[in-house]
């Protein structure tokens, strides 16, 4: 009895006969090539890793503790040779560098700064950009300061004045967190006081 392969295996015999007993058709098989030859490919996507490096703009300039002594001496020569900080005073104390606005000459009779100081607070904040040192503003006020009606105390005016210091330094691109404090029983002339301690940052 013949089985169904004995069957497919006859009739390609059978095929593979009639092949090789034809006349190629070379005209048209040269066709059949060159449509072959013309066939359009597509494009293979590349994949390309970004190109990467050790260090960076991020890397190197990494916020750090700043030695006081050396960002005073920084300040200082900033401070006298840039008329941006005209408007601004620097001082020494013990455990801090402070930078001082006097609010007469800083302020527009309530809070609004002045163009000069203005100037100052950015020209500050860009160098205060990379330094991780906790600063405090702290306005100071006393009970014979000026203020306007809408302030019915010395320490609110004396907030509302250090609050508007420090959103200038955020504004100027100063973007770490910044204490603000308000005193309102102060004997000397009212002032802003910028004020960059030594120490860790508290969250």
């Amino acid at each position: 009895m013949i089985s169904f392969a004995d069957v497919v295996s006859l009739m390609l015999t059978f095929f593979v006969m009639l092949y090789a007993m034809s006349t190629l058709d070379r005209q048209r098989w040269a066709q059949i090539a060159d449509a072959l030859s013309r066939r359009t490919y597509l494009p293979v996507e590349q994949v390309v890793e970004e190109a990467t490096a050790d260090y960076s703009i991020s890397t190197v300039f990494r916020k750090r503790l700043v030695n006081l002594d050396y960002l005073h001496a920084v300040l200082e020569e900033q401070m006298r040779l840039d008329p941006a900080f005209a408007a601004l005073r620097l001082r020494r104390e013990e455990d801090s560098v402070v930078i001082v606005l006097p609010a007469a000459a800083a302020f527009r009779g309530g809070v609004e700064i002045g163009p000069q100081a203005q100037r100052g607070l950015f020209a500050l904040a860009g160098l205060l950009t990379h330094v991780a040192n906790p600063i405090t503003v702290v306005g100071r006020a006393g009970p014979e300061t000026a203020r306007p009606a809408a302030f019915r105390s010395a320490w609110e005016l004396a907030l509302a004045r250090a609050a508007t210091v420090a959103n200038a330094l955020n504004e100027a691109g100063y973007t770490s967190p910044l204490e603000i404090l308000g005193h309102g029983a102060a004997s000397q002339a009212p002032t802003v006081e910028v004020a960059v301690q030594y120490g860790v940052r508290r969250s």
